[in-house]
């Protein structure tokens, strides 16, 4: 970088991200939207009191939402869903919530 100087680092930086296989396909261009919707819903859920430290896990593909967990108790899937669906680009939520009750005894699992 000393030789070719920050300007010329930055021209070759340029002209590289202009080649054909660093540009945008319908594909990554998906990926990008489903990976903003899911940071979206992992913020919501983070930002409310009530889920924030449930652990759930959120995976978007199309607009499609699916939040999973496994619990100790059950929790309110209709909120839940309520909260996913305000997020801009959700098209639906769909819930696989476990309730492993810690009484169940031993043997259980």
């Amino acid at each position: 970088m000393a030789q070719v100087g920050i300007e010329g680092v930055t021209r070759v930086i340029v002209e590289a991200a202009r080649l054909e296989r660093y540009q945008l396909t319908a594909a990554s261009r998906q990926d990008f939207e489903n990976l903003a919707i899911t940071s979206q819903v992992q913020a919501a859920l983070v930002m409310s009191p009530s889920f924030r430290n449930l652990g759930i896990t959120v995976k978007v593909e199309k607009g499609e939402v699916l939040l999973s967990g496994v619990f100790a108790y059950s929790v309110p899937d209709e909120e839940i869903v309520r909260l996913a669906r305000r997020i801009p680009g959700v098209t639906s939520v769909v819930t696989d919530f476990t309730v492993v009750r810690a009484d169940m005894g031993e043997g259980y699992y």
